[in-house]
């Protein structure tokens, strides 16, 4: 009903769980129990998780989370049953319920298809057949490993084959691009996006920030992001090549980050691919307290400055960003209240609303849907005729027409291209749509296919 306190307690179940399976395969994958418990502690604080928590429409992070750490659990118990009592044997006990997992992930989220990097680092760096073959030829070493991991490729496979059947997908939005459909716009986008996801898993600030920011302060915060990526690889060079487990670690979160590359860089859609960076952080800061001889040859003031920013991260800002991280949803709540009262409440459900301007496409998206779970009457038509912050020239030919002319034109980046990519669909002059109630012309475009004014004419006066 209308209570949301069942659906919270609900996510904070599934946040336990998933804390359970973090903590069970940390102590599986990492050398002491010290970096175990360090990693489980600061996983189960870090303050990307937050929205997935506390966001009722975000539960499915959760659970494509928990299941990709079970297939990660089922895969690395069937690979060590299988050294013993052979693959056959060991495929129903676990074998199988790791493929099940994988496919109720896949169910839960496209974002389940992170595991495969996990799988194939475990193939090159964890395997048992691996490590037993490990002074064989490259072919009889990782061969075992990886012909392991093709079932589930299979299980994608098949996923992927009835997405796209059944019309699932997105297309012609410059703010999420699928790898599949549109492979060159992904590879072009990947690397920037990668290096800034990267620093908001390792270190400071949050992913999300960098898309909000305006030029050129996001191009200072990508310079920020390469920078630590080089520095942060140089400092735990010792540590990775010690370590087939920080190896593993790294290589898994590196091509979990891959399919969150499609969107918008946001720590939020880290929930999976975090398991591996905090570990990761959890390996580092045991050696360097534990094996400090293995840093011997880095600068000691380059340790500790790294030491203190993995332990500010980690250890001090993300339980602040965790517990305070739930009012950016209060504050998506707020902005919808307070646009809500410039409609008038006692409206007949016939009502037809014009906007002319709002500040972003997603606002004006949500208001109908606010409004209805309010309790207040459904708009028969809801148009809003711009978004964005820009000045634009209003002109009124006549008594049902309205011209439009934004200063720079529509479909700015970023977020005014959510709905369309101008570059892959661009329009032209006298492109035309007509909707019930008014019919929308484009009157002239840019040079890259961007609208720079457009003709609505109402079925009535607007009177």
């Amino acid at each position: 009903g209308d209570n949301p306190w069942p659906m919270h307690l609900h996510s904070l179940i599934l946040y336990g769980m998933l804390i359970f399976v973090a903590a069970v395969l940390y102590r599986r994958f990492l050398p002491s129990p010290w970096a175990a418990g360090l990693a489980a502690i600061i996983f189960a604080m870090d303050s990307g998780h937050a929205i997935p928590v506390a966001w009722l429409s975000m539960r499915n992070a959760l659970l494509t989370a928990f299941f990709g750490l079970l297939v990660l659990y089922a895969h690395d118990r069937w690979r060590h049953a299988s050294v013993s009592t052979g693959l056959v044997k060991a495929w129903f006990p676990h074998g199988l319920p790791a493929l099940l997992c994988l496919a109720l992930g896949l169910l839960g989220g496209e974002s389940a298809v992170a595991v495969g990097g996990f799988l194939f680092a475990y193939a090159l760096f964890l395997d048992p057949a691996t490590r037993k073959t490990a002074h064989c030829t490259l072919l009889k070493r990782y061969v075992p490993g990886i012909m392991a991991i093709l079932p589930y490729l299979v299980v994608v496979v098949i996923w992927r084959g009835i997405y796209t059947g059944l019309g699932y997908g997105t297309e012609g939005s410059g703010l999420y691009i699928d790898p599949v459909a549109n492979p060159v716009e992904f590879l072009q986008q990947l690397p920037a996006h990668m290096a800034v996801l990267l620093l908001g898993l390792f270190a400071l600030p949050d992913a999300g920030l960098w898309g909000l920011m305006p030029a050129p302060l996001n191009h200072i915060h990508l310079t920020l992001a390469l920078a630590f990526v080089v520095f942060a690889a140089w400092i735990s060079y010792p540590t990775l090549r010690h370590r087939a487990e920080a190896r593993f670690l790294l290589l898994g979160v590196i091509l979990s980050i891959v399919p969150a590359c499609a969107t918008m860089p946001m720590d939020r859609l880290m929930t999976f691919s975090s398991f591996g960076a905090l570990g990761l952080v959890a390996l580092i800061l045991c050696d360097i307290r534990e094996n400090l001889q293995l840093y011997g040859c880095r600068p000691k003031l380059a340790i500790r400055g790294f030491t203190a920013l993995l332990i500010l991260a980690h250890l001090l800002v993300a339980p602040l960003g965790l517990a305070t991280g739930t009012q950016h949803l209060a504050m998506m709540n707020r902005i919808l209240t307070n646009s809500n009262p410039s409609i008038p409440r006692d409206l007949p459900d016939s009502t037809r609303i014009v906007a002319l301007n709002i500040p972003i496409d997603l606002l004006g998206a949500s208001l109908p849907i606010h409004r209805s779970a309010e309790g207040q009457p459904v708009l028969d038509h809801w148009w809003w005729l711009y978004a964005g912050v820009q000045e634009i020239t209003v002109e009124r030919p006549d008594a049902r027409t309205l011209i439009l002319r934004p200063d720079k034109g529509y479909n700015l980046p970023l977020w005014s291209e959510i709905f369309r990519l101008p570059k892959t669909d661009p329009m032209a002059a006298d492109d035309h749509v007509d909707l019930s109630g008014v019919s929308i012309t484009v009157n002239s475009v840019s040079a890259d296919g961007r609208p720079l004014e457009v003709q609505f004419i109402f079925d009535v006066a607007l009177e």
